[in-house]
């Protein structure tokens, strides 16, 4: 029986009372977020998730930064459910503006 990967990317919600997603949803996945400082701060997913006792800060597996120095693997199985939390950081604009940059240089 083949296993599904699951993985919620939450964009939206960039003030500590904004939430796109309740409690019960931050519990179940292993939490990845842009910057470890935004998401504590101003992500009201982490944030009300920390203040309910749902998610401790040693909860959030790694950022972005850790993710594209290696530091962390990300999904760690098949079976494991992964959730994203952004709050929009600047280098993720940046990492989705240089691949579009060296497209546009290709074409003029």
């Amino acid at each position: 029986m083949a296993v599904s990967r699951q993985h919620l990317d939450l964009m939206g919600g960039f003030t500590p009372e904004m939430r796109e997603a309740d409690d019960e949803v931050v519990r179940r996945p292993s939490a990845f977020v842009g910057t470890r400082e935004g998401a504590v701060v101003g992500a009201g997913d982490i944030v009300v998730s920390l203040r309910n006792g749902i998610l401790k800060e040693a909860d959030i597996r790694a950022d972005l930064p850790e993710l594209a120095r290696g530091q962390h693997l990300g999904r760690t199985s098949d079976s494991e459910i992964t959730l994203f939390k952004s709050v929009g950081a600047s280098q993720e604009g940046l990492a989705a503006a240089v691949p579009a940059f060296e497209r546009f240089e290709k074409t003029a």
